[in-house]
């Protein structure tokens, strides 16, 4: 994996399989761009530059989002879990900033989904 650069920072977003809510995966937006999809078993990275930046996840079925503010480099890399909540017709995903100890834990065994390389 390359070394996150000078002046961004890197967020990695990870979804657990699970049954429920598989077949679902919502994109993932940061900085108002798309940046990947919450994959069930999946992993991914993105490297942003630093600074105050929005995570948005659009709700697959209903109007609306799950929302929230980070600040990209503070850490350099930061860790963010996904699942899928509510009902699986509602296509709501869920996200949470967590910390690397349980990151690292929990990707070890997932696939990694990066669209691209950044």
């Amino acid at each position: 994996m390359p070394a996150v650069a000078e002046n961004t920072g890197r967020l990695f977003f990870y979804r657990e399989y699970a049954a429920f809510g598989s077949g679902m995966r919502p994109d993932i937006f940061a900085c108002g761009a798309k940046i990947g999809e919450s994959i069930p078993g999946g992993v991914f990275y993105a490297d942003l530059p630093v600074g105050e930046c929005e995570i948005a996840i659009p709700s697959v079925m209903y109007p609306g989002e799950r929302k929230m503010m980070v600040t990209v480099g503070k850490p350099k890399v930061q860790y963010f879990r996904t699942w899928m909540g509510a009902s699986s017709f509602g296509g709501r995903t869920n996200i949470e900033a967590v910390t690397e100890e349980a990151a690292l834990k929990a990707i070890q065994d997932l696939a990694l989904t990066n669209e691209k390389k950044n």
